[in-house]
């Protein structure tokens, strides 16, 4: 059996342009980094707010620092409607970097997100060369000055140093428009377990990008897209599972977060009740 993650593998005509494209994208991650340090670096042995650190702190215009936050303090900063998977997704690396700041008394937020953000952004240009390389039949150089051209702009270049949810939905999108892609070029219809994957992982990181991936399988399957297991298992499946774990972060996270948020108003409502008036 094929190993599946063989797609993700850099294949060896593709090492310089990823060595080269991972140094581009440690200087502009680096940059950021250097700008905030060492305010975003405060720990305090791990007993520090998300909220009071991170907020409107970032200098990054049209960017927010909830991840930094979730990463500190792990709670929902992003909207659940929107990012139903995103917060659970940071919560392994929340408890990782609570250890290490009450370890070291060095807040790795930023560390942290750096290093995915990087992965994320450089996958985002290895399936962007290959679609135009190997899909579109651009020859090699064509290929990579091209990809070169889009992380030139400054939405995308912004997207791939910023903490945000923006490079991820990117690189899942390309990735996304490279798998259905192959499977037009070879003329075959998408596994429902491959697109029922695409749709969860692409809607839990942002909602919109579940209807660009249902669009997809539609190309791809046409009418096929309507068969039961497309329906059931590729996109009822996905859609109950991302619907559960809305609702137990709303359940669980945000409501303690809005118990926390009444019991500290109504303290300082107590210790200052003609301003609370």
């Amino acid at each position: 059996m094929r190993n599946p993650f063989h797609i993700f593998a850099i294949r060896k005509d593709e090492r310089w342009f990823a060595l080269a494209s991972t140094c581009i994208l440690m200087m502009l991650n680096a940059l950021l980094i250097y700008n905030h340090s060492p305010k975003f670096l405060q720990a305090n042995w791990g007993k520090i707010g998300g909220w009071s650190l991170f907020n409107d702190r970032l200098h990054l215009s049209g960017y927010d620092p909830y991840a930094y936050m979730t990463l500190t303090k792990y709670n929902v900063y992003y909207n659940l409607d929107r990012h139903p998977l995103l917060t659970a997704l940071l919560y392994p690396f929340s408890v990782l970097n609570h250890w290490i700041m009450e370890t070291w008394n060095v807040n790795a937020a930023m560390f942290i997100m750096a290093f995915f953000v990087i992965i994320a952004a450089l996958y985002a240009a290895i399936f962007l060369y290959r679609t135009l390389h190997e899909l579109m039949g651009l020859k090699k150089s064509d290929s990579i000055w091209l990809t070169a051209l889009l992380f030139s702009f400054a939405s995308i270049m912004t997207t791939a140093m910023s903490p945000d949810h923006f490079v991820f939905s990117f690189s899942l999108l390309v990735f996304t428009l490279y798998v259905f892609g192959r499977c037009i070029r070879q003329g075959k219809p998408i596994a429902w377990y491959k697109a029922g994957l695409l749709y969860f992982f692409t809607t839990g990181i942002t909602l919109t990008n579940g209807v660009k991936t249902l669009l997809g399988v539609l190309f791809v399957d046409k009418l096929k897209a309507f068969s039961w297991k497309n329906i059931l298992l590729g996109f009822l499946l996905p859609t109950a599972i991302l619907t559960g774990a809305y609702f137990a972060q709303d359940r669980i996270l945000v409501a303690q977060r809005d118990r926390n948020t009444a019991e500290m108003l109504k303290k300082k409502a107590a210790l200052n009740p003609e301003k609370a008036q």
